[in-house]
Formats: C-alpha cells, structure tokens, sequence
C-alpha cells in the first residue's frame, strides 16, 4: 500500500492542473475494493485523509499477514 501512496503522489505531480478532488477520486478507483469502500465511508474530503484512512485499513486488514 505505501508503494501505491508514493507512486501515485508521484505521479499526481506530474499532472499539470490536477485539482485536490481528481487526485482524491482517482486514488480511490486505484484503491483495494474493501479499503476503497472504507475511505468512501470515511467521508475523506482530501487525498491525506484518504491516504491515512487507506493505510490505517489496510494495516489492519492486511498487516497481521505479512508477518504470518
């Protein structure tokens, strides 16, 4: 999930005139289904909010495993 963040960060500047609420929808279209319908009820107004709620589900979802 944190090569996804940085990657689409990235490649977010790199898009000249991208508004705060493109880079919030287009986040979410790239996201996992459970965790995209996490950050959706979250009400994220921002891609920060997203991106911390995407990371926090997606830690809690998927953390425990990485390790199992």
């Amino acid at each position: 999930m944190g090569s996804y963040v940085t990657e689409f960060r990235y490649i977010a500047l790199t898009i000249p005139g991208i508004t705060e609420e493109e880079q919030l929808d287009r986040f979410c279209e790239g996201l996992k289904p459970q965790i995209n319908l996490e950050v959706l009820k979250s009400n994220a107004t921002t891609l920060s909010d997203a991106v911390r709620v995407a990371l926090n589900v997606d830690s809690a979802l998927y953390g425990m495993r990485a390790g199992a």
